[in-house]
């Protein structure tokens, strides 16, 4: 397993809080092979959890941005500070992923841009939070789209994470974006019959004209 990936589990499951590794890492789980370099770290957590995981990572030295949109993130020192719904960029010390530039908008307000070099330490991670309702994943783009917990959470060796079915269905609004094709590629291969199915359905939601993904 990628030792990145190990690290960040082995800090993940000392917070006390649900989350399942998603994005590209998520893939290698369910394929159960290294599909390419990654950007970053995504985790998948629940909005119920902000304030507990938000407080974990300020006791653990880790600085921490709000997504804003638009490529704006805001420094955040407090839970108090954090808007509702936004996802967090976290940071350690010597993180090279990211060159922040200053930006009029007000204090602590930033742009930003990802450089191309892959994450090679583990200091930087991602949280995503969702909704959970009835025991199901509410895709958030789309709240019409829901998939039962037990068939979006998976497991491989006790270490959670997002179904590739509804990995894919994120990836499907960017797939021009460089290795996401050969994320679809090699997940699609190893998807049963169910998960295709709910993939296609829920493409045709979004994608009411097609989608090149669609099988």
């Amino acid at each position: 397993m990628n030792q990145l990936l190990v690290d960040a589990i082995g800090f993940l499951n000392d917070g006390h809080f649900d989350y399942a590794i998603c994005g590209g890492f998520a893939l290698d789980l369910f394929t159960g092979k290294n599909i390419r370099k990654h950007s970053d770290i995504d985790i998948c957590v629940f909005a119920k959890d902000k304030n507990v995981i938000f407080s974990f990572i300020k006791e653990n030295a880790w600085t921490v941005y709000e997504f804003c949109g638009g490529g704006i993130v805001r420094l955040v020192n407090s839970t108090d500070d954090c808007q509702s719904g936004r996802n967090l960029m976290c940071l350690k010390d010597g993180c090279e992923l990211v060159e922040f530039y200053p930006y009029d908008r007000g204090e602590n307000y930033f742009s930003h841009k990802f450089l191309e070099t892959g994450i090679k330490s583990f200091n930087y991670l991602e949280f995503l939070f969702n909704v959970a309702v009835d025991e199901g994943f509410v895709f958030d783009r789309n709240p019409s789209i829901c998939r039962e917990m037990s068939k979006a959470i998976l497991k491989k060796d006790g270490i959670p994470y997002l179904s590739p079915e509804l990995v894919l269905l994120y990836k499907s609004e960017d797939i021009d974006r460089h290795g996401y094709q050969l994320d679809y590629d090699e997940a699609i291969q190893k998807m049963n019959d169910e998960q295709i199915d709910w993939f296609n359905y829920s493409l045709d939601i979004l994608y009411p004209d097609g989608h090149v993904w669609r099988v």
